[in-house]
Order: C-alpha cells, then structure tokens, then sequence
C-alpha cells in the first residue's frame, strides 16, 4: 500500500482527479490472492528484477530497499510468492498468492518451530 501510494504522490504523476489505488481479494480451493494495483507511474523494466533485492530503492531519501524483500521472506515461510506486473507509465500490480493450505491453521506458531 506504501508503495502504491509513493507512486501516486511522485512528482511525474501531475494531474490528481485520477490517481486510483484498488485491492481485490479472490479466494478458491488452492489459493488466497490479495492485489494492490496503481495508476502511478509504473516501474520501469530494468528495475522489475531488483526490487525484491535488499537494499534496493529508487527512493533514496525515504527508502531503504528492505520492504519488498521482506514481504517475499515472510511469504516464503507460509508457501506464499509476490508476483509483480508492471507497464511504465501507465500501472503497477503487486499480488500476494498463499495456498489455502498455509491458511488452516496459521494462527499456530508450532507448525514453525515457534511456542
């Protein structure tokens, strides 16, 4: 959501009656998707590898490349992945996808290792 709303507030984004944020949930048998989509300015393609690479930022006053990398660890612990789609200029999509399975039951630390 930080994330869509930098894009929304930057600076190449001028007009302001048409800056959108949408999240959509679907759930099914396997999974558990949660998007966050933006109208903002898009990331360009040369950086749509790096953003999950810690310590990467395009925002180097306020930024410290650290979120993304975490949410994908964080994900990994429960099967879960964060995909990504993105056409500059125009709208960027994150997704997080859990499967079903990784929901029953993940209020119970033990499953991790955790007491």
């Amino acid at each position: 959501m930080l994330n869509a709303q930098d894009a929304l507030i930057s600076p190449l984004r001028l007009e302001t009656s048409s800056r959108r944020i949408r999240i959509s949930t679907t759930l099914d048998q396997r999974e558990l998707r949660i998007s966050v989509w933006d109208n903002g300015e898009g990331i360009p393609k040369a950086n749509l590898q790096r953003i999950f690479a810690p310590f990467f930022s395009t925002k180097p006053d306020t930024g410290t490349g650290l979120g993304l990398g975490m949410v994908t660890k964080y994900l990994s612990l429960y099967k879960g992945t964060l995909a990504v789609e993105s056409e500059e200029g125009v709208s960027t999509t994150f997704t997080v996808i859990l499967p079903t399975t990784a929901l029953v039951g993940a209020g119970k630390g033990e499953e991790h290792g955790y007491q």
